[in-house]
């Protein structure tokens, strides 16, 4: 209980922190928060190291695929494409802050590209913005656990198994075919929720596509990515048009986190729990100065059809290969066994 709610009070920090510095997506930092945080220094600065690297790297190769290929968008989705499967492999390969590091600079790229392609006058700045911002959430998560020493193997009241994963190749398949479809809906459809498809697609590749069990867990993360969504949205259009002060905005938004993190202390819902946060923040965007739009609900249809397709692909490819999991669940049981018991985000 109280790794869960000092988690929350630093991402509320990391949020204030951001918003007075101006970052136009301040609520990245407190995101960040949430997905570095650990409950024992050795994983809090494992993760860390793995998402510095694993950010700097992505944001470098999202930016030089915009300004090389800019106004080729076929070109860019497909070097992203390959760029996703091939940090899918290594990372599947790799073990501790490496493999996460991977995860990381995979699908940075696609959240600092695809905001460049939507937005070109405004692509340094978005580049610098999601840099600052997980800076600023890296040392605040940092300072809450170094510094309160929060020192517990588990916040929880249960355990889960270690997980089972997938041969590298089936992983950097799954995200391949993923990205693939994705693009594809972005090229052929046009609609304005289509990058929102391929954003949500190489994250959640990226994070499940190694794991055997990734069909079952993408069930629960499409929950929670719906959840998230209906109460982010009704955020931005109804609640937060009201609040201009940033200690409002705290208050109004912080207690919706609270209840999604409390979530995360239960074996039934802490799977979904991060990801209906993650996408809550990014429905939301407590701190926008801008006027809601339809724009955020065919985001928010994106991100969920981005679900959708990770889940379709997941449930296809793993069942062929049952029978060839088998020697991983042991190696991944005996062979790293500094891993965290929970892989995800």
């Amino acid at each position: 209980m109280i790794f869960t709610y000092t988690t929350v009070l630093g991402s509320a920090i990391a949020w204030l922190i951001a918003t007075y510095l101006g970052l136009s997506n301040c609520w990245w930092a407190a995101m960040t928060v949430f997905l570095v945080a650990q409950p024992s220094r050795n994983l809090l600065i494992e993760k860390t190291v793995g998402r510095i690297c694993g950010t700097i790297v992505g944001i470098l190769l999202g930016a030089e695929l915009f300004w090389q290929l800019k106004g080729h968008l076929g070109l860019m989705l497909l070097a992203l494409t390959v760029w996703v499967a091939l940090c899918t492999y290594f990372g599947a390969r790799l073990k501790t802050s490496l493999r996460y590091g991977f995860t990381v600079a995979g699908f940075t790229a696609a959240v600092v590209l695809v905001p460049m392609i939507l937005s070109p006058a405004t692509a340094y700045q978005t580049a610098f913005d999601r840099i600052a911002a997980n800076i600023i959430g890296i040392v605040v998560a940092l300072a809450f656990v170094l510094f309160l020493s929060l020192q517990t193997a588990s916040d929880g009241k249960f355990k889960t198994p270690p997980p089972v994963f997938v041969p590298p190749w089936i992983a950097a398949l799954r995200a391949f075919i993923v990205m693939t479809v994705a693009s594809f809906i972005w090229l052929e459809t046009a609609w304005a929720g289509a990058p929102l498809v391929v954003l949500a697609s190489s994250v959640f590749v990226s994070f499940l596509s190694n794991h055997a069990g990734a069909d079952r867990l993408a069930r629960q993360i499409l929950v929670g990515s719906i959840v998230g969504s209906a109460v982010g949205l009704t955020y931005r259009f109804w609640i937060l048009p009201h609040f201009t002060s940033p200690f409002l905005i705290l208050l109004a938004v912080w207690p919706a986190v609270s209840v999604g993190a409390y979530l995360s202390r239960y074996e039934r819902t802490s799977r979904l729990s991060l990801d209906m946060i993650m996408i809550f923040f990014l429905m939301a965007q407590p701190g926008q100065l801008l006027k809601p739009s339809m724009a955020s609900v065919h985001g928010a249809c994106g991100v969920v059809i981005g679900t959708l397709v990770c889940l379709a692909i997941f449930m296809l490819i793993p069942r062929i290969f049952s029978k060839r999991l088998r020697p991983f669940a042991e190696l991944s049981t005996h062979q790293d066994p500094q891993r965290p018991l929970s892989d995800k985000t």
